[in-house]
């Protein structure tokens, strides 16, 4: 079993994708631990297959799945997960917003053994204003909805025990990653939220700009933790 796999999934991202995963590499290095960087190709149209392609052959340290078409990102998060052997599960986008050098400040806090989840708060958000307002307005509903004090539950870059992502996966459907923090506190799951480094997007382009994703997202909160309920529900009667 690996200490930490570190899943990534992509839809056409060849500009970014190989100087990730070289940099994911050096920080495993630099750490002295024995990692994997599971890539997931999320029905790319570019040339990111060919590129995954290549990263896998430099090494078994890359592990990869492609889909034909596009089943979005709770999908390829969760295609990830039953490909990892990692003790610890980090997530990062492929945009390279998200700095690799401080996977330590999410990966330490669950080596101490004192948080199942860790999750990076973006303190200088590089984004336009039409992403960062909805995403003001949905971590407000979060907080309210779920009872769980985080700051940027949608952040994509984020790592747990691989336990945590088991008991949450089953709460994981369409479009629903973005509630992977509130799910694992609504668990009991100890949660720790530290701020990171965010970068302007450098190459290829948003997948995630409607605003009005901001109803869509507070319905299916909604849906979420009826399931919680549901299974709070279930557990307490057995």
């Amino acid at each position: 079993m690996k200490d930490i796999s570190l899943i990534i999934p992509a839809h056409d991202e060849q500009e970014s994708l190989a100087p990730l995963v070289h940099e994911t590499r050096r920080c495993y290095e630099r750490l002295g631990i024995d990692g994997e960087i599971v890539i997931v190709d999320d029905g790319s149209t570019d040339k990111t297959s060919k590129i995954v392609e290549k990263l896998c052959g430099e090494g078994p340290d890359v592990k990869s799945i492609r889909f034909p078409e596009k089943t979005g990102k709770t999908n390829a998060l969760r295609a990830g997960f039953h490909l990892a052997s990692g003790r610890v599960i980090a997530i990062v986008d492929a945009d390279l917003q998200y700095d690799l050098a401080e996977l330590p400040l999410l990966y330490n806090p669950i080596l101490s053994g004192r948080y199942d989840l860790v999750n990076g708060y973006r303190i200088r958000r590089q984004d336009s204003i039409i992403r960062r307002a909805p995403s003001l307005i949905y971590n407000r509903l979060n907080r309210w909805v779920f009872h769980v004090n985080t700051r940027d539950a949608n952040s994509g870059f984020k790592a747990m025990k691989s336990e945590a992502f088991a008991s949450i996966e089953p709460f994981l459907r369409k479009d629903y990653h973005r509630y992977l923090v509130s799910v694992g506190g609504y668990l009991g799951y100890r949660i720790l939220e530290v701020p990171i480094t965010h970068f302007p997007r450098s190459t290829g382009r948003s997948k995630y700009s409607c605003p009005t994703r901001i109803i869509t997202g507070f319905l299916d909160m909604l849906r979420v933790r009826w399931l919680l309920r549901g299974y709070q529900s279930s557990v307490t009667k057995s």
